[in-house]
């Protein structure tokens, strides 16, 4: 699998910490006459990804086919407020704050 473009979260394929791609290197091409723009349309063949890990900021490289795009969590945060007041005190019955 390839194609990761940088910002998409992915994995190593057997599995590990998320990571975000950081920077895409195209593969050489095989010989000098290659087409430049085929090279450019071929999978990464080194995807530099960064993460977080003990709060340090790491960075690696890794071969494309040994990633896989991740879950992206950025979506929705879910926010809930409690009303402290309305808690029940340790032990105390929740029926009777009612």
């Amino acid at each position: 699998m390839g194609g990761f473009k940088v910002g998409d979260v992915v994995q190593l394929k057997s599995g590990g910490q998320k990571m975000t791609v950081r920077e895409t290197v195209p593969p050489e091409p095989g010989d000098a006459d290659a087409d430049v723009e085929q090279a450019k349309s071929q999978p990464a063949a080194t995807v530099r990804c960064q993460w977080i890990a003990g709060g340090r900021l790491c960075d690696a490289c890794f071969p494309s086919e040994m990633l896989k795009k991740g879950d992206d969590e950025g979506g929705p945060v879910q926010v809930v407020y409690v009303d402290v007041e309305r808690l029940p005190a340790r032990g105390e019955d929740v029926a009777a704050k009612e």
